[in-house]
């Protein structure tokens, strides 16, 4: 057998060993998702998540992100409350487990369990699984009410939108709410970011949207029996957004989609890349950094919605000035140069431009180069 077949198959068994820590790795309590700087986020959305009040039941405070900047804009974006013979149960919250894959809360009342397990289905859409189990020996007959931003609130402004303010939206089930915010500009005004990114003008307007079937629902449990439901809210700009986000989840989820799913998808993840040095192998705390490390860089604040960078520039680059043609004396005509909405990397700017001045003086090393070391051993 050729040799380089044997060095490639030995290869590709050490590269299957080293990459087995991609499915042993504990992803509990990876990330404490308790600060907006870390909120959690998952598929590249443009919405995040943060338990800031950690003693809070429910999925916690909502916040969107426009270019590099975000607003926060609902404190809870869902809870949920039970009652049973028209009696409200005492629900407190027992523990709550941060994953990048899932965030999983257990919740407690007198004889019951619930445990809501919330995950990204789909771009900008978060399902909450409900796992109720009656721990008792009899049977029982429970009713389980969700609060929402905009709940009981009609769209009946007068005048323009009102900024801040949460409604329920016409048309759409128990549990959609519709809400106007103003921008934060970040990006046109920093120095060291105006090059390649661009936010929008401070004060900016946008709506966003949230679809959701939120209504009240009837759970009937067997003695020491349990049961399952899914909830799905689908986020977008605008209501048509929201539509096709909440379409494609439902689908997902129509297919046999768990949160389960996403953890195997997140160990896919974890799987193709790079293997960690081999100082570094096979021990616990730094595979969880490592872990750590991806889950950050694979969450929210690589592709917003709304900002301009690499493709999404808000502006074309400079224009070419005309010359003359040596030919026939006369002028040609301008021909604009490519926007640079076509090139992922900001334009260089010129040599003499202020910019590179201040850069020179920022970056320039304090210590002799090679370059200038090699000229002052030369003899004179």
């Amino acid at each position: 057998m050729d040799n380089s077949t044997n060095s490639d198959k030995a290869d590709n068994e050490a590269a299957g060993r080293v990459q087995d820590w991609s499915q042993r790795v504990n992803l509990d309590g990876l990330v404490p998702y308790t600060h907006p700087s870390a909120a959690w986020s998952d598929r590249h959305s443009n919405m995040a998540i943060t338990w800031q009040d950690s003693a809070a039941m429910g999925v916690g405070n909502l916040q969107t992100m426009i270019g590099w900047g975000g607003n926060t804009l609902a404190t809870q974006t869902l809870s949920w409350s039970l009652t049973e013979d028209d009696k409200p149960l005492e629900l407190r919250l027992s523990s709550r487990n941060f994953r990048p894959d899932k965030i999983v809360e257990v919740d407690a009342a007198e004889g019951l369990e619930l445990t809501a397990t919330a995950s990204w289905p789909e771009r900008n859409a978060v399902a909450v699984e409900f796992h109720l189990r009656n721990q008792t020996d009899r049977a029982r007959a429970l009713r389980i009410q969700f609060l929402h931003p905009g709940k009981g609130v009609a769209p009946d402004w007068k005048g323009p939108f009102p900024v801040g303010q949460f409604v329920s939206v016409e048309g759409e089930p128990e549990g959609s709410w519709s809400t106007v915010f103003a921008a934060h500009e970040h990006g046109r005004n920093v120095e060291w970011v105006k090059d390649f990114a661009t936010g929008m003008t401070h004060g900016t307007t946008y709506e966003l949207v949230c679809l959701a079937e939120l209504h009240d629902r009837e759970l009937r449990l067997a003695a020491n029996g349990e049961t399952r439901f899914t909830i799905l809210t689908a986020f977008g700009r605008t209501r048509g957004v929201a539509r096709e986000v909440r379409r494609l989840a439902r689908e997902r989820i129509a297919r046999g989609w768990t949160p389960g799913d996403e953890t195997a998808r997140w160990r896919e993840i974890l799987a193709k890349a790079a293997p960690l040095p081999p100082k570094y192998r096979g021990q616990e705390k730094y595979e969880r950094m490592y872990a750590h490390a991806i889950s950050g860089l694979n969450g929210l604040f690589i592709r917003g919605e709304g900002g301009y960078t690499g493709l999404n520039r808000a502006f074309p680059g400079p224009q070419r000035a005309a010359s003359p043609s040596r030919s026939s004396g006369t002028r040609r005509s301008a021909a604009p140069e490519r926007a640079s909405s076509t090139r992922p990397w900001p334009r260089r700017p010129s040599r003499a431009s202020p910019t590179t001045r201040v850069r020179a003086a920022v970056f320039r090393a304090p210590w002799p180069t090679r370059t200038a070391r090699a000229k002052a051993r030369r003899p004179s």
